[in-house]
């Protein structure tokens, strides 16, 4: 069986502010890091908290690294690495389940499925290769969000479920989707004459501003 890893399991604070260790945001930014960059959600009133919380989630929660600088103050410390926190138990959602397979799954329906899925799987991989390709920001890391029981990725633009490679702000949260961000990347504003591309195209983040971090699948 699979141990589960608690990804929030950190030593002692005492312990964190003598070895400058980063840890994993287990709660909403006005709570526990109220002097730092907050997201979107958590720049909210706490009046305005208190009426939309179950429509309000943090855009850090399980997603930015904290630590404690050399005075003892909380500080940012990147984002998660898909390839140092990842744990066994959030691999199972990429890998193939070998020791375990559907048992009605044989060879002619594999085949059919790949038929079916299978330039669509290609696609994808291309999307995300131009992704990187196109990736602004001078750090060129690729972060990683994990899944958060009931929250759903969604593009802070057009609303499209994210489930593979795309942009989060590293100061707010504003999250976009690849299309979205590769019209924006070739589209100024001020020439645009439709309305509806135009909001599109307004953001509450610029994109030239080097806090776009490109975020890999959570899924």
């Amino acid at each position: 069986p699979v141990q589960v890893r608690d990804p929030f399991s950190k030593p002692p604070v005492s312990q964190l502010k003598k070895t400058g260790e980063t840890f994993l945001q287990d709660g909403p930014c006005f709570e526990v890091a109220p002097k730092l960059a907050k997201c979107r959600e958590c720049r909210w009133t706490h009046s305005q908290r208190s009426k939309n919380m179950p429509n309000i989630f943090c855009r850090f929660y399980a997603f930015r690294r904290l630590r404690y600088t050399k005075n003892g103050q909380l500080a940012i410390a990147g984002f998660s690495d898909p390839h140092r926190d990842a744990a066994e138990e959030d691999l199972k959602l990429w890998l193939p389940q070998t020791d375990c397979p559907p048992p009605d799954l044989d060879v002619d329906m594999t085949k059919f499925l790949l038929m079916q899925v299978g330039d669509h799987f290609c696609d994808l991989l291309e999307q995300e290769k131009e992704a990187v390709s196109i990736h602004l920001a001078d750090d060129k890391t690729i972060a990683w969000k994990r899944v958060v029981q009931g929250v759903r990725e969604m593009c802070d633009v057009c609303e499209t479920t994210l489930f593979n490679f795309h942009w989060a702000c590293g100061k707010c949260g504003f999250v976009v989707c690849i299309d979205c961000y590769k019209v924006r990347l070739c589209t100024h504003p001020k020439l645009v004459n439709d309305l509806e591309l135009l909001n599109a195209l307004i953001w509450s983040c610029d994109i030239n501003n080097n806090c776009f971090q490109l975020v890999g699948a959570s899924v």
